[in-house]
């Protein structure tokens, strides 16, 4: 092995050189694993041993004793020293490669799995070895609200491993934390000064993570401390599971704060992350950077990328593919294709009641109103936003009811009046009086602020150079373009955007008019000489 690393990267100190070493374990050897195969190395590199049974109940493997057989003569695996001949366990070499990561769902199952199957001394084994488990496996569980989570923690109760899989929302990815926020101010320090003594340092960088955007999203966004924000300056330096967040909390705070110093942060740490080893991140990076509308080509760009990023559409929503769901359906609302959008909002539904995200829940409810609205189903928009208030519950969240211009603001007029005639305690205002923040006002205050901030919001949208350029093609004649890209005649044109052929004619008499050309050729011509 030490001979062939040389010949590839040359003359080398292997304890100084471990990132080559692993590399080349990764290119020349693990690559070449069949899915089936790499999925149970990742399982054996964080357990004791695995067996047929652990195999086929965890992971679902079919045929797994001819399976583990293979990699057992190909060297991954050994046999586990002082077990049956039926139990291995991963090769040494193998046993810190990569970023290996089982899953949320998959930790569950092991759980349970050694909670049903009577392996009581090599449960209590695994647990002495590794006692990070037990306190991962309850943070995953949603039935345990997260303050009485945090209040049973103890100190030096160990690493929250499970933070490695965080996708891009630190506040309700994993598990929802806006409870440990939405409380008066003497119970949030009691809740931060027992998260930072019990846990490690990667996980207060989440849980101030995590702050921020809870901060963001209540339209407290002058409170963060400067401590706090000072992650997102220095983002880049973050550890590497936390990047992907840093950005999209960037491009949240962007949308709503414009800066030119924040521009070129977010523009570093997208290339940064589109341009990573780790695939999945990069992946999720494009998704994210996609619906950065402050970003210039904002609107091609969005297009483009929910043309490369398709769903399957049998596809069910899991955790790994919940931020897929939740970016094309918000870029297809953006663009204005309603029913598409609403089609995956429903997909998401399911999912996110059995998780408590609830932050996420609440907003796409209310993306699933705006859609409706938009659908002329006015009745059934009414419901779905009904349901993200009620989801939303103490947490009083803003920022995300203020993204949708005209329409989210018809939406939210027509709750209000509902509540107007159907709240229980009666429908008061105290005007001009300072609460401090949302947290303390009453309903009708606290809607009466979302509806004012989200007038603002539409002002902003319409004065934003990016919308007011003259010639500028609005989102349904960026769509139409894309569509034209493709090959699309206007009849099939018709059909995927449920328009009628006069309306998609007329869309295209304005590309054509606004791109200075004459036929569609011309315009896919123009379009790609200033994309290239």
């Amino acid at each position: 092995m030490i001979l062939r690393l040389e010949s590839k990267y040359g003359a080398w100190n292997p304890e100084s050189c471990w990132h080559e070493m692993n590399r080349y374990i990764k290119e020349m050897i693990l690559d070449t694993l069949q899915r089936e195969e790499r999925e149970i190395l990742h399982l054996a590199q964080y357990l004791p041993w695995v067996d047929e049974e652990m195999c086929e109940e965890i992971l679902g493997t079919a045929h797994a004793e001819v399976i583990l057989g293979r990699m057992l003569r190909k060297g991954f695996l050994v046999h586990t020293e002082g077990e049956p001949d039926t139990r291995w366990s991963v090769a040494p070499i193998f046993c810190h490669i990569e970023e290996a990561s089982l899953g949320r769902s998959r930790w569950m199952k092991i759980g349970k799995w050694y909670e049903t199957h009577d392996h009581r001394a090599e449960q209590l084994q695994y647990d002495s070895l590794m006692p990070e488990v037990q306190l991962n496996l309850s943070f995953m569980r949603p039935q345990i609200l997260t303050e009485q989570w945090v209040e049973e923690l103890k100190p030096g109760a160990g690493r929250l491993l499970i933070l490695q899989e965080t996708k891009i929302s630190c506040l309700c990815d994993i598990r929802d934390l806006s409870g440990l926020f939405a409380c008066e101010k003497r119970r949030e320090r009691q809740f931060a000064r027992r998260w930072k003594e019990c846990l490690d340092e990667d996980a207060w960088i989440f849980y101030r993570l995590a702050r921020i955007e809870y901060y963001l999203e209540t339209d407290r966004l002058s409170s963060v401390a400067d401590e706090d924000m000072q992650l997102l300056i220095k983002a880049e330096e973050l550890p590497p599971a936390f990047r992907l967040s840093a950005l999209w909390l960037l491009i949240r705070i962007q949308r709503f704060a414009y800066d030119e110093e924040r521009k070129e942060r977010i523009e570093r740490l997208e290339t940064k992350l589109i341009h990573t080893e780790n695939h999945a991140r990069s992946g999720y990076a494009k998704a994210v950077a996609s619906l950065n509308i402050t970003a210039h080509g904002s609107q091609e760009n969005l297009a483009k990328w929910l043309k490369s990023a398709a769903v399957p559409a049998n596809a069910e929503v899991t955790e790994e593919n919940i931020v897929w769901f939740y970016c094309r359906s918000k870029g297809y609302l953006l663009l204005n294709q309603y029913e598409k959008s609403r089609r995956l909002l429903e997909k998401m539904l399911p999912y996110l009641n059995a998780h408590r995200s609830l932050r996420i829940h609440a907003e796409v409810l209310f993306e699933k109103a705006v859609a409706e609205w938009n659908l002329e189903q006015h009745g059934q928009a009414l419901k779905s936003v009904i349901e993200s208030f009620l989801v939303n519950g103490k947490n009083r969240y803003v920022m995300f009811y203020t993204e949708y211009g005209v329409t989210g603001r018809k939406v939210l007029e027509a709750y209000i009046d509902w509540m107007k005639h159907n709240s229980p305690e009666g429908w008061h205002r105290k005007k001009k009086y300072n609460y401090g923040n949302v947290l303390h006002m009453p309903e009708a205050d606290y809607l009466e602020t979302i509806l004012r901030k989200t007038r603002k919001e539409a002002r902003h949208m319409q004065k934003n150079a990016e919308y007011q350029r003259e010639e500028r093609l609005t989102m349904t004649e960026t769509v139409i373009l894309q569509y034209l890209v493709q090959g699309l005649t206007n009849a099939q044109i018709c059909q995927e955007m449920k328009l009628k052929l006069p309306t998609v004619k007329g869309h295209i008499y304005n590309i054509y008019k606004k791109m200075n050309v004459k036929n569609r050729v011309q315009a896919v011509m123009k379009w790609k000489e200033e994309t290239e």
